[in-house]
């Protein structure tokens, strides 16, 4: 019988690649044909909504590769969540730069809450990139079917 540790971990990267694929699309909403003035210099390089639209179709492309599927499956499937985090923390760390270099008095205050935004993106990523979260919950599960 599987463990609920185990099966936790194994939900856990595609659940949290469901969640940031969910703020992406929510990104991709509020800039599809506005931008803010802050975020301007960055719109005019490139939409604001296109990094968004990236991320959120890797987060959900991998996360719906179930956990059982082969092993190539599995393995482009992490890469394609590892990618869209990436893409996600990148953009929210230059929105970080955008909000502080645009209005340096008092953008400051978005400029911490990108970053700490971007830190949460990078520390849910290292998770999204591997196939399971915990080793140990695993290895625990297959070491008392062998008991068993």
């Amino acid at each position: 019988m599987t463990t609920w540790q185990s099966a936790l971990s194994r939900a856990a990267p595609r659940v949290l690649a469901l969640l940031w694929a969910g703020y992406a699309t929510t990104r991709i909403m509020a800039y599809i044909d506005s931008a803010p003035p802050q975020l301007a210099v960055i719109h005019s390089i490139l939409p604001l909504w296109v990094p968004w639209a990236v991320a959120a179709v890797l987060l959900t492309l991998g996360a719906l590769v179930p956990p059982w599927g082969s092993d190539r499956q599995k393995r482009i499937a992490q890469h394609m969540r590892q990618w869209g985090s990436t893409v996600s923390s990148a953009t929210i760390m230059a929105w970080a730069a955008a909000f502080l270099v645009a209005d340096v008095s008092r953008g400051w205050v978005s400029a911490a809450n990108y970053v700490m935004l971007g830190v949460f993106a990078l520390v849910s990523g290292w998770i999204m990139s591997r196939e399971v979260a915990s080793v140990h919950a695993i290895r625990e599960d297959m070491h008392a079917r062998m008991v068993d």
